[in-house]
């Protein structure tokens, strides 16, 4: 069971205290009680990242400079749980943020 306020990290990360890198392929999964979720984050060279909503997709993002990334823009607070799928390496997540 996935708990709330957790993150979760599926397939190979290079964990430091500033960041987590995926070094292949992987997700990243979240449980979560807000309305809008975001995320700091970068890569060296452009990451799509397909975002889910309770198992839902809701959109393809494409990362590559550091900065704030919207990937959740709710209409109501709630728990939910947001996927991260990374379909190549070098994703750099520094901290997600709720509103």
């Amino acid at each position: 069971d996935t708990l709330l306020n957790k993150l979760y990290f599926d397939g190979n990360w290079n964990m430091t205290s500033e960041y987590a890198e995926n070094t292949k392929p992987g997700s990243i999964f979240f449980k979560y009680d807000a309305k809008t979720i975001y995320m700091t984050a970068g890569s060296g060279k452009e990451v799509e990242a397909e975002i889910y909503l309770d198992g839902k997709f809701v959109k393809k993002l494409m990362i590559k400079d550091e900065g704030l990334y919207t990937l959740i823009e709710g209409n109501d607070y709630g728990q939910h749980i947001i996927e991260i799928k990374l379909s190549k390496p070098g994703l750099k997540v520094f901290t997600f943020t709720f509103g």
